[in-house]
Order: C-alpha cells, then structure tokens, then sequence
C-alpha cells in the first residue's frame, strides 16, 4: 500500500480508531489477495446503492454466497446466504481507515474493509456473479 503523507493534515482531522460511514454508491471488488484471481484467496464484489449492499463473496473457481447488508458504526454487517443450502448467516468485516484526504478545505477519509485490498478492474465474471446475487436477492 502506498505511504500516506499526513504532515499536512491539521491533527484535528485525523479520524479516530473506530471508522464510520460508507462507500459512495457503485461497483467494488475487494480481495484477500491484491491480484484477482488467484486461487485459495477470497474475494467479494458488490455494490453499493445509497447504502445498501449487495454482493458476493467467492474464491476462484469455486461456487460463491450471495449478501446483503450496510455500513454500521466501524463495520459492513451483512446476511449471508449459503449458496448449497440456503442457510443464512450474520457476517461483519471491519472497516479501516486507508488515507484521509484534504482538498480546498474538506476533509475526506477513504475506508476499506479489514483484511481485504481493493482492486481496480471489476471483470465480466465479477459482474455475472454480482447480477445473479441481484436477482436472488431482490
């Protein structure tokens, strides 16, 4: 991950330990592994739509669960439902603080989800799974 210069942000604006707040609405891949792809690693695309997520979580060439959930106080609480057997469950992935950003005198902090890095490329596959978990989960 690359170096964040804070000498320029005032102390104030550092956020706290425990992040709050959300993604801006669209598409995400986020994965254990910074390349996509790679096998034994697990990834979750999803979207986010005024809050509200919905996606998948998969490892490569395997089968994937589909979720839903929203961004809660330090975390991204979702439901996830067992692609086999239709069972559900609560899964919550901590969110972090990546950089906090300061341009003509607003102040934004960029988060992502502990544990996983966020990847740029969203591929074909990514959206096939995602629209599945879309229909399913509507």
């Amino acid at each position: 991950m690359p170096e964040v210069d804070d000498s320029s942000v005032a102390t104030s604006a550092i956020a706290p330990a425990t992040v709050s707040g959300s993604l801006s609405d669209g598409v995400y891949l986020y994965g254990q592994s910074p390349k996509p792809d790679e096998i034994g690693q697990s990834y979750f695309v999803f979207e986010v739509a005024e809050g509200r997520v919905l996606g998948a979580l998969y490892m490569p060439s395997s089968s994937f669960d589909c979720a839903v959930g929203n961004f809660q106080q330090g975390n991204l609480a979702l439901t996830v439902r067992n692609s086999y057997d239709r069972t559900t469950h609560a899964f919550n992935i901590p969110l972090e603080r990546t950089a906090t950003v300061a341009s003509n005198g607003a102040v934004t902090t960029q988060i992502g989800l502990q544990g996983f890095h966020r990847l740029d490329a969203v591929s074909q596959n990514d959206l096939r799974i995602l629209g599945i978990c879309k229909s399913a989960l509507k």
